[in-house]
């Protein structure tokens, strides 16, 4: 650990600046998570953003440690159901994203489903979202995915 991060802790401590206390030890927890990751995955974590481990560990397939990222650190359901959308759908894991969708309720919707399907050109994955997109939104997405070649 830096020593200028523990004396930055010190002066936040003697002055109360609780923002940034909470903050500088959010940020030693979070190298320290990314070390533990480093030893156990032989795989560079340094310096990502915590935004960024969570989305290598969903790129390497690490669900169990993705999910206990997004619990220790309190990484908000939206945020971590983009995250997911995002890589399944970069890695094309239509199976795995159909899987998702059926886990519970989308906190984000099932727009962004159809939008990821449509943006990796897969219409029939597209299609099986459409129902369950907002009714005010329905024909619009059904034009979109239509109209794909």
């Amino acid at each position: 650990m830096s020593v200028s991060i523990n004396e930055a802790i010190n002066c936040y401590k003697r002055t109360r600046d609780e923002f940034s206390l909470t903050t500088c030890e959010s940020q030693i927890k979070l190298i320290r998570y990314q070390s533990s990751l480093e030893e156990k995955l032989k795989n560079n974590f340094r310096n990502l953003t915590l935004h960024d481990t969570l989305l290598k560990l969903l790129e390497i397939n690490e669900l169990k440690l993705a999910d206990k990222l997004h619990s220790e650190f309190k990484v908000p359901e939206r945020r971590y159901w983009w995250a997911r959308l995002t890589i399944l759908a970069k890695q094309e894991d239509w199976n795995e994203l159909e899987k998702l969708s059926k886990t519970k309720k989308s906190p984000i919707g099932y727009e962004p489903f159809v939008d990821m399907c449509i943006e990796h050109g897969n219409k029939y994955e597209a299609l099986k979202y459409l129902p369950k997109v907002r009714d005010d939104l329905k024909q619009n997405y059904n034009t979109k995915i239509m109209s794909m070649s």
